[in-house]
């Protein structure tokens, strides 16, 4: 089976590269647009038009392996397609990561002044529109990572049975491994780790959430996409995760600030208070990042004993409330 490019450079078109030149419109703000996506779709819209593509990708890729490796003369076209593949969005992820551009629609989405000596309130609202359109335009980079870190994990995963395939070995070099038709051993699972919303806040449960996103990231604690956020928290009676989702950045650097967050949320019944099969401070710790991409916090100990609470304690406190109390609403 020959490779067919067409659903890749579709998906390609969306999260390859960062739109170097986003358009700002400030009557409607809606109409302004990333990659022709307009920030009225928003970044949730725009994650799922991309999981549709990313779905059908990663299904012809599946279809793709399939047809090609009962041939084992054909495990060098799998691996050679793979090894391209891979090698491309490791390099898209990269590309984007670095970019200066992302870096400057994040201190723009904060900081963007319009000078204003007269306090004149159209310039305000300007103003406030840009910082709108810069935080959307970062949001959207932050959906395509998303996916490339997911397809990257999938290739990888994919390419491994086919490392050992050289160009020019024999056949009996490129022959996977037969089976082992043997009784196999129980196989050690990884942990999956997420959190369990309470019964008790079941209603409305996803109000809540976009809350507790939007509030966390205004008041700068939380570094992500609001799917990203979600895929962190599931129901009972919902379909649960198949592995731990990937963690999401915490941007103050103290422990002590993300373990009051969940003892907070313990606090309110929104998670259960158990250490079954894991406390929330161990799950807590496999789902944030310390400050930056990969680096998990590494606390001398994992309890949540806040002797003297500062400014930020308190503002989490009330985030919480704000967000999971619906029907109370402190003021920030």
């Amino acid at each position: 089976m020959k490779y067919d490019n067409k659903i890749e450079e579709q998906l390609n078109s969306l999260i390859c590269h960062i739109d170097t030149k986003p358009n700002i419109v400030t009557h409607p703000l809606e109409d302004s647009s990333y990659l022709d996506v307009k920030l009225l779709t928003s970044e949730d819209g725009f994650h799922v038009q991309v999981q549709a593509l990313y779905d059908q990708f990663t299904d012809y890729i599946g279809q793709f392996i399939q047809q090609n490796s009962a041939d084992p003369k054909l495990h060098i076209h799998i691996a050679s397609t793979l090894s391209r593949l891979l090698a491309y969005y490791q390099q898209a992820q990269s590309s984007i990561k670095e970019s200066p551009l992302r870096i400057e629609w994040k201190t723009l989405s904060e900081h963007h002044i319009i000078p204003n000596p007269t306090d004149n309130f159209n310039i305000k609202q300007k103003e406030k529109y840009y910082r709108q359109a810069y935080t959307f335009f970062y949001k959207m980079s932050s959906v395509q990572l998303w996916f490339l870190d997911l397809i990257i994990q999938y290739l990888d995963q994919q390419l491994a049975p086919y490392q050992g395939v050289k160009e020019n070995a024999h056949v009996e070099e490129t022959t996977l491994p037969k089976p082992d038709f043997k009784k196999p051993k129980k196989p050690q699972l990884n942990p999956i780790y997420y959190f369990t919303i309470t019964e008790e806040h079941y209603e409305h449960y996803e109000i809540k959430l976009n809350k507790l996103h939007d509030n966390l990231s205004k008041e700068g604690f939380i570094d992500c996409t609001l799917p990203q956020f979600k895929k962190l928290f599931y129901t009972k009676d919902g379909s649960q995760p198949k592995k731990t989702p990937k963690p999401i950045i915490w941007l103050t650097g103290y422990y002590t600030h993300l373990c009051f967050f969940i003892q907070c949320l313990v606090k309110n019944k929104f998670i259960p208070n158990s250490k079954q099969p894991f406390s929330f401070n161990d799950i807590a710790l496999n789902l944030f990042y310390d400050s930056k991409e990969g680096a998990y916090f590494k606390p001398k100990s994992k309890k949540c004993d806040v002797k003297i609470k500062t400014h930020k304690h308190d503002l989490i406190e009330k985030i919480v409330s704000k967000s999971i109390l619906l029907n109370k609403q402190p003021t920030l």
